[in-house]
């Protein structure tokens, strides 16, 4: 009690001080303090038309528009406990990314894990082949993405599996390579496995 006392005295005692600066006069301190605007409303407490407000680390519904879904899974968070899109999710992720390319490296991670799934993308990598927009960067993760978990680029991914160092490094550095040729076409590990030892 005797805290709070001392808190409610010390505020008195401010605004006592700052009534000069204020403008005010000590005898209408309190009618100029009514006079000033009050703080802000709550903005998360105004209605926007159709608009609702989601936690940051709440993934979206299902059925909610593509834009809201590529923006909630393109982004990189850390919570306790890993999120998983649905199936139906998975799909419409797929669908939206093929029809906005510039969104597929952001998402590919998400994408049903079926050859269907890789053929599509392989098809827009080569469509945009001869365009400087989808160059570079973009171009680099698509095809890190296809060689790492489909049947598209096998040499590649065979290459940089002999690549791999001998000894296992922390991380998914160069093993990553050897790791995915294993699990996609173990016949094609096995001799580079016995080559490393």
């Amino acid at each position: 009690m005797i805290g709070r006392t001392v808190l409610i005295r010390g505020f008195l005692a401010a605004v006592a001080l700052c009534a000069p600066a204020l403008g005010f006069a000590d005898h209408d301190l309190v009618t100029g303090l009514m006079a000033l605007p009050g703080p802000p409303p709550d903005w998360r407490a105004q209605g926007i038309p159709g608009a609702t407000w989601r936690s940051e680390d709440v993934p979206p519904a299902d059925q909610a528009p593509a834009d809201d879904l590529l923006q909630f899974w393109s982004t990189s968070r850390w919570p306790r406990k890993p999120l998983e899109p649905s199936a139906a999710v998975r799909r419409r992720l797929l669908a939206a990314a093929l029809a906005s390319p510039e969104d597929l490296p952001a998402v590919a991670g998400y994408f049903p894990d079926e050859a269907d799934t890789y053929d599509k993308v392989r098809a827009v990598y080569d469509r945009l082949a001869a365009d400087p927009e989808y160059a570079g960067e973009w171009r680099r993760r698509v095809h890190h993405f296809l060689m790492m978990n489909s049947r598209h680029f096998r040499a590649d991914l065979v290459a940089a599996a002999r690549a791999a160092p001998a000894e296992p490094k922390e991380g998914p550095g160069p093993h990553a390579a050897l790791v995915a040729l294993d699990r996609l076409d173990p016949g094609a590990a096995v001799p580079i496995l016995r080559s490393s030892r």
